[in-house]
């Protein structure tokens, strides 16, 4: 592949950048954790599509990012390594989250905190379903609590 200028910029952009993972690095070495403190955003944004590759190397990771192809790099395992981490942790909170959905114990602005951050977990649809429920549910709540309440000021003339 050519090298054009721009391409190699912004590569270098990158490899610039601090990488700060989405979970702790537990199972990780003193080297891989360097190495991801190094190069993670600049092979966060080959991963993500923000950079085209512009050598063979950059392609194949691409590739085994996609699943065409197997890791054998260094990089490329440690990548693989990385995103099996990431989604193990959403799975886990995932769990953890619809736990307490389940005992119907959050309020409205917090299941709606959770369903702007769908992203950052892995709900199936059930799941996300069950969250939007349990949203109409308490939303119908908070309807019936302000007119309980007005009712109650219209009771003790304070209405105006």
């Amino acid at each position: 592949m050519d090298k054009p200028l721009h391409l190699v910029l912004a590569h270098r952009r990158e490899l610039k950048k601090v990488f700060h993972a989405d979970v702790k690095l537990i199972g990780f070495s003193r080297k891989e954790k360097e190495q991801l403190e190094k190069y993670g955003a600049w092979m966060q944004a080959l991963a993500s599509g923000l950079l085209q590759p512009y050598t063979q190397e950059q392609q194949r990771f691409i590739d085994v990012t996609k699943e065409i192809e197997v890791p054998i790099s260094a990089f490329e395992t440690l990548w693989v390594k990385y995103v099996h981490s990431v989604n193990m942790h959403k799975q886990s909170e995932t769990k953890k989250i619809m736990g307490v959905v389940s005992k119907g114990i959050l309020s409205y602005e917090q299941l709606q905190a959770i369903v702007d951050n769908f992203s950052k977990f892995s709900f199936s649809d059930d799941e996300k379903k069950k969250i939007q429920d349990q949203m109409k549910y308490e939303r119908e709540l908070l309807q019936l609590d302000n007119t309980k309440v007005r009712v109650l000021s219209i009771y003790r003339g304070s209405v105006e």
